[in-house]
């Protein structure tokens, strides 16, 4: 009955003489039953370890025996003992689970302990293949010049970047774990639905709160003036935000960005103001319509330069307002929505396997380069540098870069924002 188990399994009797060996067992150890049947004195433990060392089934029959050295998360239940250890086998480095329990004769006296072992190997790499993935995510939001968090189903904050600790004078620490829209008090001094949870509501009905909000691609994007910002001070915010979804397309969560755009307002509203006053000064000395007509025309074009700006940020990676290249060997591993559409290549794989030369305007490819080579020591800082767009036009960007823990080889995500409207509102 034990060879058609699909788990190695083998048993011994008081004396710790083994009495059965099944199939799987000597897949796993390369010794067959003929072999170990009948034999004790640890043989067993050699032909599984290549050592002599306690096993679950000997603390069966020696309760003292210090499992505890050998094995880890260990646990007894009644009888029974579970644990995971490491072994060398025939095929390589293993990870095993084991469980461990008594034999019993008709009159209910322990005869002999049994030990079944599950190759858990593909399970623990993936395990932490996923706790590196998660790292990686982590570090990511954590780096981005935006401030942002995520949000699982419940409302429950499950990430808390950097550059929103710096907003709100908040922790991660501090946060992470709570609910009840408690990431609404530094922005409104009180617990409600904030950009983040109009993805879970009839965001219509509430949109009265914003001074701006609009639906695209299941993404939101809103503007509002938020009076507790700056100890006081306010502040304009614009926001963005996406669902989270799982591998069966399952929202499970939310993610937001929120830049201080206090400045562009004040800007949009000097230079309406100072249109005004030029077309009131224009009316005044010379009726000029056609100069009047030009002026607020300028107003309208960079309204809308504005407006498709802000229509391409995405959540997350794929979602974020920022460009993101991950680069390897001066080579690019991948690019973000964003960042292909601010350079003008097509999304699917245009900016894959591309140098950065490719993309990095010539006087400023050696600091550029230097900034990615020192992504180490120079994590969070900025440089202002020119990059090339497909149709060979250099824009001007803001680029930062830092390195991903966990990796066989060392990648560098680099974070490519474009500040050619900071220049067009300067000159």
């Amino acid at each position: 009955m034990l060879d058609h188990l699909p788990d190695p399994t083998f048993a011994i009797d008081r004396d710790g003489v083994v009495i059965a060996w099944n199939r799987a067992q000597v897949a796993l150890t390369g010794h067959s039953s003929e072999e170990m049947i009948g034999k004790g004195e640890g043989l067993y433990t050699l032909a599984i370890y290549g050592e002599r060392r306690p096993m679950l089934v000997d603390a069966i029959l020696d309760e003292e025996l210090p499992v505890n050295e050998y094995y880890s998360n260990v646990i007894r239940d009644q009888d029974t003992i579970t644990a995971e250890t490491r072994i060398k086998t025939v095929h390589g480095n293993k990870i095993l689970w084991g469980k461990a329990s008594p034999l019993y004769d008709e009159t209910g006296n322990i005869i002999g302990a049994i030990q079944t072992v599950r190759d858990i190997t593909r399970i623990k790499k993936a395990e932490m293949e996923l706790v590196n993935s998660k790292q990686m995510l982590s570090d990511i939001i954590d780096f981005l010049p935006d401030a942002t968090f995520a949000i699982d189903k419940r409302g429950v904050v499950i990430a808390w970047n950097h550059a929103i600790e710096e907003m709100t004078s908040i922790k991660k620490q501090e946060i992470i774990g709570k609910g009840d829209y408690i990431y609404s008090i530094p922005f409104y001094g009180e617990t409600r639905p904030v950009l983040i949870d109009l993805l879970y509501k009839d965001w219509e009905e509430i949109s009265y709160q914003y001074d701006y909000v609009r639906e695209q691609d299941g993404h939101l994007v809103a503007e509002v003036f938020s009076p507790r910002m700056y100890d006081g001070r306010g502040a304009w915010l614009w926001g963005i935000t996406a669902p989270l979804k799982d591998a069966d397309g399952k929202i499970n969560g939310a993610i937001q960005s929120i830049r201080d755009i206090t400045e562009r307002k004040k800007s949009e509203t000097d230079l309406l103001r100072s249109n005004e006053e030029l077309a009131a000064a224009y009316e005044e000395l010379s009726g000029s319509y056609e100069e009047i007509s030009a002026s607020m025309e300028e107003v309208k074009a960079q309204k809308a330069q504005i407006e498709q700006s802000e229509a391409r940020f995405r959540s997350l990676i794929e979602h974020v307002p920022d460009g993101i290249v991950i680069v390897r060997n001066d080579t690019i591993s991948y690019a973000n929505p964003a960042v292909c559409e601010m350079l003008m290549y097509d999304p699917e794989g245009g900016l894959t396997g591309r140098l950065v030369s490719s993309i990095v305007d010539p006087p400023s490819l050696s600091r550029v380069i230097f900034q990615i080579s020192s992504a180490k020591t120079l994590q969070g800082s900025y440089i202002e540098e020119n990059f090339l767009r497909a149709d060979g036009r250099a824009i001007p960007v803001e680029v930062s870069a830092f390195t991903c823990p966990g990796q066989e080889e060392e990648d560098v995500i680099v974070v490519i924002r474009n500040i050619t409207r900071k220049y067009s509102i300067n000159s």
